[in-house]
């Protein structure tokens, strides 16, 4: 499973749960064996007609390896793969 989510300490987990909008509707608490920077979310630009950047696709996720796409992407965030994924319970 790949994700830009940041992790997060256990101690910050009760912070977390109290603060953030998005996990106080149905919030899954996983531990992760292992996690590998896999890439990033960007923007991908081409040269417009003047030599300028232009956008040409926005929130696209490029692989580390994609050498010919990622000189031309200004990322946003990074992903990272997430193995082994186990649910705990909330504390």
């Amino acid at each position: 499973m790949g994700t830009t989510a940041p992790p997060v300490c256990r101690d910050c987990i009760p912070l977390s749960l109290e603060l953030c909008p998005q996990l106080h509707t149905a919030p899954i608490l996983c531990t992760a064996a292992a996690a590998e920077p896999v890439g990033v979310l960007g923007d991908v630009f081409q040269s417009g007609p003047r030599g300028e950047a232009v956008v040409s696709r926005e929130n696209v996720f490029v692989e580390w390896d994609a050498a010919a796409v990622l000189p031309r992407v200004l990322a946003k965030l990074a992903v990272v793969e997430l193995q082994d994924m186990q649910p705990e319970p909330l504390p």
